[in-house]
């Protein structure tokens, strides 16, 4: 009995590995598309703060500029996030990178958001 007993512990081990091992690799594929969509939300806000340069319009080049730069760093976080994420070995690592970058995508969108008002509000005037 006590030899089915290891046997079955073992087994649920496995399950459980495979069932992590899984799970890390979901995080990984989710978090790939998400800061694939972070990059092209900055390349977006990135012609947004060309058009306004070329208006020759400061206050909407601060406003624009302002939330390019927000923009900027959270991208650059979530491309540090990115390998952690990838390479990591526990749930545990993975999660915690996996959160950085799913903290940074409704912010980053908030942002463009944000920007196109700018926009918006100087051609709605």
């Amino acid at each position: 009995m006590r030899f089915l007993k290891s046997g079955l512990v073992l087994v649920t081990l496995a399950i459980s590995t495979n069932v992590l091992a899984q799970s890390i690799a979901d995080m990984g594929e989710q978090a790939k598309e998400m800061v694939a969509e972070i990059k092209s939300i900055n390349q977006e806000i990135n012609m947004l703060a060309t058009e306004a340069q070329q208006s020759n319009d400061s206050v909407l080049i601060q406003c624009v500029s302002a939330k390019q730069a927000s923009v900027s760093v959270l991208k650059d976080i979530s491309e540090g996030a990115l390998p952690g994420v990838l390479q990591a070995t526990t749930t545990d690592k993975a999660a915690y990178e996996f959160r950085k970058i799913s903290v940074v995508l409704p912010r980053v969108k908030q942002f463009y958001n944000e920007a196109q008002k700018c926009v918006s509000g100087v051609s709605g005037s």
